[in-house]
C-alpha cells in the first residue's frame, strides 16, 4: 500500500512524500508547534493539549494524516510479514489518542479494499510495555552482560 496513492501529500501540511524519517514522532510534534506558532518546537506536551483541544483543524488534519501514513507501513509489512502484533513504543506510545488513531487509520485502510480485506488478518496495534523507558531496560541489560556474563547468558 502506498500512502501516496491513497491520499494526496499535494497540499499535506507534512509536505509531500510524507515518509521515512517524517514519520518520527518528533517530526509530527515539530509540524504541530510550527502550525500553533508555539516557540518550543520540540514540546510534546504542548502539542498533544492542543490535539486533545481539537479546536485547530489543520493540526487534527496533520495528526490524522500521521496515523495513516503509520497505518500504511504497517499494512506494507504486514502484507510481507504476517505479523499478529505491532508494537509502538518510545515517548509518543505514552499518549493513548496515537495507539486509537493508528488503530482508526488502519481500520479505514483496511475496509477501503475488498482484497486487503479477505487476505490480510488485522494485526493486534498496541502500546509497548515499557513506553519510553525500553532503552534504559535494554541498557541495563546489556550492562549486565557486560559486566556478570555468567548470570545473564
Amino acid at each position: 500500500m502506498d500512502p501516496t496513492q491513497t491520499k494526496s501529500t499535494e497540499d499535506s501540511p507534512m509536505g509531500p512524500g510524507f515518509t521515512g524519517g517524517t514519520l518520527l514522532a518528533v517530526g509530527l510534534i515539530k509540524k504541530i508547534n510550527e502550525l500553533t506558532k508555539h516557540e518550543d518546537l520540540l514540546d510534546g506536551l504542548v502539542a498533544f493539549k492542543e490535539l486533545k483541544a481539537g479546536t485547530n483543524q489543520q493540526v487534527t488534519a496533520l495528526f490524522e494524516e500521521y496515523c495513516h501514513h503509520v497505518a500504511c507501513l504497517i499494512m506494507n509489512i504486514q502484507s510481507v510479514v504476517d505479523l499478529e502484533k505491532f508494537v509502538i513504543g518510545g515517548g509518543i506510545s505514552a499518549q493513548p489518542l496515537v495507539i486509537k488513531g493508528i488503530n482508526q487509520a488502519y481500520d479505514d485502510l483496511y475496509h477501503t479494499n475488498e482484497a486487503v480485506a479477505l487476505t490480510l488478518c488485522r494485526p493486534q496495534i498496541t502500546v509497548a510495555k515499557f513506553n519510553n523507558d525500553a532503552n534504559l531496560y535494554g541498557a541495563l541489560y546489556q550492562l549486565l552482560l557486560t559486566t556478570a556474563p555468567e548470570k545473564f547468558n
